[in-house]
């Protein structure tokens, strides 16, 4: 009889071992990309609803089309539950009216899933996700991200997911920063590239990636013609492949771009007519209308040319306006978790100063040695509530400043808005009836010439024109270039953030200004509110002062930033050390802007930071 038994065991936990084993193949090879395999895997699930909907995930990944299938939850298996949700958050990214701050919090909701179950793959689909979100949305200079991509850095378990890990810092490293500055890091990641390849191999689709990077080194060294060889092959390894479309439409258009460049026009033509059968995104619309644009205007036919840069121009405000809504709509959101725990927090602190009155009242009655040693305890313990509460205060503090900085954003945001409006109204009432007369005036020189009794005098005419927009052309870039008053800006977003933590706080924070009636320009704006937000904050948190001082002056092309407390202080070369308030984060900003800062500070006699800005 037992022997019957434990075969029976034995073959229970074969079964459910070989589902694991069919669910974690099925994870693997949606995280490498491997299509094909994941879909011949979702058919060997028992399951039907799991199967069905693993099947129609790799349709929505691969196509960004949204089948009307029936997902209702009909089941509590984990692996459904986690599917579904996955399968969600896609369906936010890719429906015709995309929601990636919906799609963002899906993902975020599967990872904390595959986080209780402890399960590596389905927390790298979960952050592959993310981080896609990120590198397709969020605007310049975010890094947002950089949390999310050192979490699927720890979870790194094979040669696959150097790749992608390589892959993710590439296209982060690319991208601009704030300054429009880009990452010294992109060169060191690009030199890695023969290492990191050298044991995928070359059938595999991640090798697509391998082609695509060499091509674009080789546009970065001026050889094109090396340049059209790698993307030729990259297109090579997608041609049978039906499920990345996004990728082949993008080398399609990088093709098109290296012949623009070689001034095959032509050519550069036919590859971006090719493209458009492959995309739907309004960012490679973006890119596909203004490259027509350029080569349009190569070949000189104006009208259709500016044709289509104003439809770009309309798409680029567009695109502006979404990524910096989403940064926004995601620091909302990670504000609210900040709250949730926060709340949560106190709970446990009023719970625990209940059980603190409990064990006093009942202590009373106890011996006076268990009595004293109540006492003793409840001592101790009253300290460590008080540390908390000292740090529950510190942490409402930061999600107020958090708050500040959303609110401030989005009002320079709203103002950018405005002056991109202004400026395309200008530019096309204004501008654009001054180029157009003087358009008719050269067609008429050129029509009537021979007959013209005074030729001079209408060469004159046109020249006067020409002056008149040109004129109109450095007025409008002089208002362009000068951004929004200073008063009307910085000064009031620094003042309300000295304000809040004044009102909140032991601390008391004076601002003066000194000379900034000059304009400064919004993005310059954000970044200096940051940088002073950042320091607030490491007094709050580190200085136990109780006077602060913030000071801007502008001198002539400079702008100088002094902050003073009059806290602890701390030795200047030990923590160089070991940086654990964020200064060296802030010194690279200013550094990024060509900038000067200066630490001075000792044990006891507070702390100066100087920084130096130049406008």
């Amino acid at each position: 009889m037992n022997k019957y038994f434990f075969c029976l065991l034995f073959l229970i936990a074969i079964h459910i071992h070989a589902q694991d084993v069919s669910m974690d193949s099925y994870l693997r090879s949606l995280k490498n990309q491997e299509y094909t395999t994941s879909l011949q895997n979702a058919s060997t699930f028992k399951n039907e609803k799991k199967s069905i909907l693993a099947k129609e995930l790799i349709h929505l990944i691969t196509t960004r089309e949204i089948d009307s299938i029936d997902i209702s939850r009909i089941t509590n298996e984990d692996d459904i539950i986690y599917l579904q949700t996955l399968y969600n958050a896609y369906v936010y990214r890719y429906q015709d009216i995309q929601d990636n701050l919906e799609a963002y919090k899906l993902f975020l909701k599967a990872l904390k899933i595959a986080e209780n179950e402890n399960n590596t793959l389905k927390k790298q689909n979960a952050l592959i996700g993310i981080l896609d979100v990120f590198a397709s949305e969020i605007f310049i200079g975010s890094k947002m991200y950089l949390n999310y991509l050192e979490q699927f850095t720890e979870l790194n378990t094979d040669v696959y997911d150097d790749v992608l890990i390589f892959n993710y810092n590439i296209i982060f490293s690319s991208k601009a920063n704030e300054d429009l500055w880009v990452e010294d890091s992109y060169i060191s990641f690009t030199n890695a590239l023969e290492q990191i390849y050298k044991n995928v191999p070359a059938s595999h689709p991640l090798y697509t990636y391998y082609y695509r990077e060499k091509a674009l080194q080789a546009r970065l060294k001026e050889d094109l013609i090396s340049s059209n060889s790698y993307f030729e092959k990259a297109l090579k390894t997608l041609e049978n492949d039906t499920y990345r479309n996004e990728l082949k439409s993008d080398i399609l258009w990088q093709i098109a771009f290296n012949h623009y460049q070689d001034e095959n026009y032509e050519i550069a033509y036919e590859y971006l007519i090719n493209k458009i059968g492959y995309s739907k995104k309004l960012k490679n619309q973006f890119y596909n209308e203004r490259l027509k644009a350029y080569i349009l205007s190569e070949e000189k036919k104006y009208d259709s040319a500016y044709y289509f840069l104003r439809k770009t121009i309309d798409m680029e405000y567009k695109i502006g306006y979404q990524n910096n809504s989403l940064e926004s709509s995601i620091l909302s959101v990670e504000n609210q978790t900040e709250k949730l725990k926060n709340d949560k927090l106190i709970i446990n602190n009023q719970r625990r100063k209940n059980q603190n009155i409990a064990l006093g009242l009942g202590g009373s009655l106890v011996a006076v040695s268990i009595i004293a040693f109540l006492v003793y305890r409840n001592t101790k313990r009253k300290q460590r509530i008080a540390e908390q509460d000292r740090e529950l205060q510190i942490q409402k503090t930061e999600t107020i400043l958090k708050e500040k900085e959303i609110e401030t954003i989005n009002a320079m945001i709203s103002g950018q808005e405005k002056e991109r409006l202004r400026l395309a109204s200008e530019l096309h009432d204004n501008l654009g009836s001054t180029l157009a007369t003087v358009r008719m005036q050269v067609e008429n020189l050129e029509r009537n010439l021979d007959k013209v009794d005074d030729p001079k005098a209408l060469l004159q005419k046109t020249n006067a024109l020409v002056n008149e927009a040109y004129t109109k052309v450095r007025s409008i870039s002089h208002e362009r270039n000068s951004g929004v008053l200073a008063k009307d800006g910085l000064l009031p977003a620094i003042q309300k953030l000295a304000n809040t933590v004044s009102s909140n706080n032991n601390l008391q924070i004076e601002v003066q200004d000194f000379g900034l009636e000059n304009r400064i320009a919004n993005e310059l704006e954000i970044t200096i509110f940051r940088i002073i937000q950042e320091l607030v904050t490491n007094i709050i948190k580190h200085a136990q002062a109780t006077e602060a001082n913030i000071s801007l002056t502008q001198h002539d092309n400079e702008l100088n930033i002094m902050i003073e407390d009059n806290g602890k202080g701390f030795k200047v070369g030990k923590l160089k050390e070991k940086d654990g308030m964020g200064l060296g984060s802030i010194e690279r900003r200013v550094e990024h802007l060509e900038g000067t800062m200066e630490v001075d500070s000792a044990l006891g006699r507070g702390t100066s930071i100087s920084i130096d800005i130049p406008l």
